[in-house]
């Protein structure tokens, strides 16, 4: 499958050179054609790009093909937007699985800095060497760092989600028009809102 951006002027078009449908979906998926996973490198490839495009910009796929494809192009484009409807619902019970996690180690994590803190006044009563003031340190550091991953999660990941699930919701609707090759006169166009 050969990849290129478009030289012209066409704002959001992702372009892709398929000779057979193996290019765009997983040969080895027995699924009809609407519903099969596509082919992992041309995911990654309008992943990657559409990433790339402001989110207000609107988004076009140009498949420039062998004419012998144009019979399957509405169904192509079809399992197009369903792969990603797929992925972005798959993507939205892994992040509510995520928030889960996190607020449960957040809960863990405040006990943890709670019980360090508490600890950490009791060792700062004590009165000798500097044995009491380093694990009182000690302490202070292992309350803030059990906090690490809950805010991770909760703060960090919950924004990068988010531009993940907002790139796989367009590229689930996103409008795919066909080209046949060598001359690339258009064959067919799917509408990209569902």
């Amino acid at each position: 499958m050969k990849r290129r951006h478009s030289t012209e002027r066409t704002v959001g078009a992702m372009e892709l050179r398929i000779q057979s449908e193996a290019e765009l979906f997983n040969p080895l998926d027995p699924s009809p054609l609407h519903e099969r996973a596509m082919d992992h490198g041309a995911e990654s490839y309008l992943l990657t790009c559409a990433g790339e495009r402001a989110a207000t910009e609107p988004l076009r796929l140009r498949i420039h093909c062998p004419e012998s494809l144009h019979a399957h192009a509405v169904e192509m484009a079809d399992g197009i937007h369903e792969h990603f409807r797929r992925t972005h619902m798959r993507g939205e019970r892994q992040f509510r699985r995520r928030m889960r996690i996190g607020v449960i180690a957040l809960g863990a994590g405040l006990v943890i800095l709670a019980v360090s803190a508490g600890l950490r006044n009791l060792l700062r009563g004590v009165e000798g060497p500097g044995l009491a003031a380093g694990l009182a340190e000690g302490l202070l550091i292992f309350g803030w760092v059990a906090m690490w991953r809950p805010i991770e999660i909760l703060l960090y990941e919950h924004w990068e989600s988010h531009l993940d699930h907002a790139v796989l919701d367009r590229l689930a609707r996103i409008a795919v028009e066909w080209r046949v090759l060598p001359d690339d006169r258009i064959v067919a166009s799917a509408g990209g809102s569902r």
